[in-house]
């Protein structure tokens, strides 16, 4: 399991395997629930789950690639080069929270 932070910003690096795309949506929703975002929920673990697949459909086959899962509540999208040392391209989205948050 991966685990919970408290702050409102979340990032952490999985491999890049289909396995751990159930993990990655616990998580998810996991970080959601806690910072009582649960009226985006279901939305933000389908968005997730759909890029997380699309990362591992287009990264190669080797066990050491990783994708870097980052969950904070953001008002864009689009993609973002890679940090220094890194590999592969960021890719974020945001959802709009109705109501109190």
């Amino acid at each position: 399991m991966i685990p919970l932070r408290r702050s409102r910003l979340f990032r952490t690096a999985v491999p890049a395997h289909p396995s751990w795309a159930a993990g990655v949506r616990r998580t998810v929703a996991a970080h959601l629930t806690r910072w009582e975002l649960s009226t985006i929920l279901d939305d933000a673990v389908l968005a997730t789950d759909e890029r997380f697949a699309d990362a591992v459909r287009h990264t190669s086959a080797d066990p050491a690639d990783t994708i870097a899962v980052v969950a904070a509540p953001a008002d864009d999208r689009g993609t973002d080069p890679p940090e220094p040392g890194d590999v592969g391209k960021k890719v974020r989205f945001s959802l709009a929270v109705r109501g109190p948050v």
